[in-house]
Formats: C-alpha cells, structure tokens, sequence
C-alpha cells in the first residue's frame, strides 16, 4: 500500500508491513515509535531504519537516516490504530465482533460464542488458547494481540470467509489502546475480582480499563454485563 493511502502527504513509498519491534522491521515496513510504560520505541527507530524501515512513525525528535520517510504526530498509538485498520482492508467493519473482557472467563464464554454463533455464519476467535478460525488453530503472542497481530488476524479470518469473531479483551490491551480501531459490535464484562492490581495500582484504575472497551463499542452495539457481580452493576 502507497503511503500517500495511509497518511496525508504526497509521497507514493510502496509500505509492505507494519512494525512494533525494531528486531522484527523487513524491508518496506513501517515503524512506529511507541512509548511504553518499560521502553520508549523512539530509541530504536535507527536500528528500525538500519533494518530496511521505508517509514517511521514518531512523535518527538530522532537522528534522521536518508532514504526513509519520517512522520512526525502528536500521537503515534491512535496513529497505530488508524494505520492498521487501514492496512488490513478494515476487517472488522465488515464482521460481527464480540469483545469481552473480566477477570475471570474471557476464555470460557468467547469460546461458547464462537462454537454458539458458529451454527449462524462462519466464526472464529482470538485469545488466550490462540487464534482459531476453519480448520486453523495457533497460538497467539497475548491474550489480546497488538495492533499489528490483532488486525492482521482479523484480515486473515476474513479473506478465509470468517464474518464473525469473538476476542478476549484483556485489561492490559485496553490501557495500551489495542483494540481502539476495532469496531465492536458486542461487548461482554464478565466480573471483576482482585487481580492485576500490580499493573493498574488499585481496583478503581482496573474497574476504570475494564469500562474502556464499553467507550469503544459503537454506539448502536449491545453490552452485555454480569448482573450478580456488584462490582459493575
């Protein structure tokens, strides 16, 4: 795809993939700088480059290495988000997408929905066991994939005929804004107990990443949510 399709500037670069991770940058890829909370991917933008980057994302100064185009936002994730979608041909647009997400049985029920709505279109999942879809089976980097792997596999399931899928939304890949661009058609909260409080800091922090993906869902989607579980009714 031209680059001049994924960004507003007259330039014609043929980008052949996207990247997160500067080790993993093929020739014609596009990288993104990313801040973490543990690395900052502006710091590795000239090993991206050295690795064959046709174009970097970034959104604060790097050294600039001729014959790579660099794009300079105010914010590289929602430019990530963007981008993939983009790249992929918008897969979930055009399929029915169940998200959910909770402490606990994230695996269990998008399991249940993928084998249940199964007998209605063709379906397929992505999670903790992996990505599943046809006769396809593999496992998978997170429980909620990147950007980069996320719309990747949903791209894939879609060529292969797939137009549903349910996706194991962890409370990590909410804060970090994987599934942002994703257009989610049903979202499911299952409960919320005392985990991860390591990562988010308190249980409030947690309750408040859980509810992202209930702000990302579009507005006509239907939620679904625990009704015994007190802590998010």
């Amino acid at each position: 795809m031209k680059l001049s399709e994924l960004f507003d500037i007259n330039n014609d670069t043929e980008i052949t993939g996207l990247a997160l991770d500067s080790r993993t940058v093929k020739a014609g890829d596009m990288f993104f700088c990313i801040e973490g909370t543990q690395s900052d991917g502006h710091l590795y933008a000239g090993k991206a480059a050295e690795n064959g980057a046709a174009a970097i994302v970034i959104s604060k100064p790097v050294e600039e290495l001729p014959g790579v185009v660099y794009i300079k936002v105010d914010d590289v994730t929602g430019e990530l988000n963007r981008v993939c979608d983009i790249f992929n041909g918008s897969p979930s647009r055009n399929m029915t997408i169940f998200a959910v997400t909770g402490t606990n049985g994230k695996t269990t029920i998008s399991s249940i929905i993928r084998s249940l709505y199964a007998h209605h279109i063709p379906s397929g999942y992505i999670g903790t066991i992996g990505v599943e879809y046809g006769n396809v089976a593999r496992s998978a980097s997170l429980t909620t994939p990147a950007q980069t792997e996320l719309h990747a596999d949903l791209k894939e399931m879609y060529d292969a005929g797939i137009r549903a899928c349910a996706i194991e939304v962890s409370s990590h890949g909410l804060t970090q804004r994987r599934t942002e661009s994703i257009d989610i058609d049903c979202a499911i909260f299952t409960n919320l107990t005392h985990e991860h409080l390591d990562y988010h800091g308190t249980m409030e922090n947690y309750f408040e990443a859980k509810k992202i993906l209930f702000k990302e869902m579009k507005p006509e989607g239907i939620a679904v949510l625990n009704a015994e579980d007190a802590t998010i009714t």
